[in-house]
């Protein structure tokens, strides 16, 4: 049926409608119908043998209106409480609509991955009118990503784990970028619902790699209250997901807006962040055979919420062995990471450090000597 009409097409009718309507097949399922529960059963009480003499017939307390799409019989209903003439008017121009336009025939796959790669140029007012989806607030793009073994592509798996996930009778719309790239187009009715598909995400981070044994990286983007915005979310959630990984950031799913400081870390340039480290820490440190290890004890200190304890276990030394380790990091920089304001200093330090070393490994090699010692 999702190939007939979709849920998305049934929105824009209703919201034209604007009353109480619905569609359902030839043996009287309700397939769509505003409000959902228009029938408690989901089941009307017809059969294509009531339309044998007319497409246009009332029964039951409705109006129905017969019509064929892609050579399936659809019953187009509407309550019982309107004048008929307009109803029926109604009815026949929308199955006109149905039948004889190429709406449905459309590949949503094709106008949603051309929207998030190049943005709106090339696409008529009218065609993301066809796509807005009525009564929302806006919608964001998820991304969710995997490294593609060269021999196979697991696809097909990832795409099914997140239809499942991201049904698109709610309104939500998969799409296929590349060999190991999806996008989640979310349509954003309230607020909860920014915080509902985060939630969904680091279930498909889990589940992915619990069943069907894929680690993918997943993020989300800002909500934009415009469709024709949503390659502007799309594109956060890829800058979230690299900004993630690069500084291996322990969560299951990336928010471009709760990336704070590693966001603003990963937008300087290469000069600027050199600059900071020679300010910071200074050249005495850079110079010395123990900078590696010194580094990663203090980062082990900070992620440890500056607790020895914890960071000393974590490193597996003896808590002594740390306080040794940052009294001669104190000494070499003059900063006491047990400090709250020289601890910023340090952390942001490790954050730089961390960010060069992916981006920019031949500038930090020119002025970090242990580097070039390794």
């Amino acid at each position: 049926m999702k190939k007939i009409i979709s849920k998305v097409q049934f929105d824009r009718l209703a919201a034209i409608v604007d009353d109480s309507f619905g569609i359902a097949d030839k043996d009287g399922k309700v397939l769509f119908s505003v409000p959902e529960k228009l029938q408690e059963d989901g089941q009307l009480n017809i059969s294509e043998s009531d339309f044998a003499e007319d497409v246009f017939f009332s029964k039951d307390g409705f109006y129905f209106y017969r019509c064929k799409i892609k050579e399936k019989i659809l019953f187009l209903f509407k309550r019982r409480d309107t004048d008929v003439a307009c109803t029926k008017r109604l009815l026949r121009l929308i199955a006109h609509v149905l039948e004889n336009t190429d709406a449905c025939g459309k590949n949503p796959e094709v106008f949603y991955k051309n929207l998030l790669t190049i943005g709106q140029t090339g696409l008529s007012t009218a065609e993301l009118k066809e796509y807005e989806i009525p009564k929302v607030m806006g919608y964001l793009v998820l991304s969710v990503s995997y490294d593609a073994k060269a021999e196979s592509s697991e696809d097909d798996l990832v795409k099914e784990l997140l239809l499942s996930v991201f049904p698109t009778e709610k309104g939500f719309y998969t799409v296929y970028m590349s060999e190991g790239k999806f996008a989640v187009i979310c349509p954003v009715h309230s607020q909860n619902d920014v915080s509902d598909v985060k939630v969904v995400a680091e279930l498909v981070n889990d589940t992915a790699a619990s069943e069907i044994m894929i680690t993918v990286r997943v993020a989300v983007g800002t909500v934009k209250s415009k469709l024709s915005e949503l390659n502007i979310s799309y594109e956060e959630a890829l800058k979230a997901s690299e900004i993630g990984t690069l500084f291996e950031l322990p969560y299951r799913c990336y928010s471009y807006d709760e990336l704070g400081i590693h966001r603003l870390v990963s937008e300087l340039e290469t000069t600027t962040c050199i600059q900071y480290l020679k300010e910071t820490l200074g050249n005495e440190f850079f110079g010395d055979k123990s900078g590696p290890e010194l580094l990663s004890s203090l980062r082990a200190f900070l992620n440890s919420n500056m607790n020895i304890s914890e960071a000393s276990k974590a490193l597996y030394i003896h808590r002594n062995t740390l306080l040794y380790r940052m009294e001669k990091f104190k000494k070499l920089t003059g900063l006491d990471a047990t400090n709250f304001e020289d601890g910023v200093k340090v952390k942001i330090a490790l954050m730089v450090i961390k960010y060069l070393e992916k981006t920019a490994p031949e500038d930090l090699l020119s002025y970090i000597a242990f580097y070039r010692k390794k």
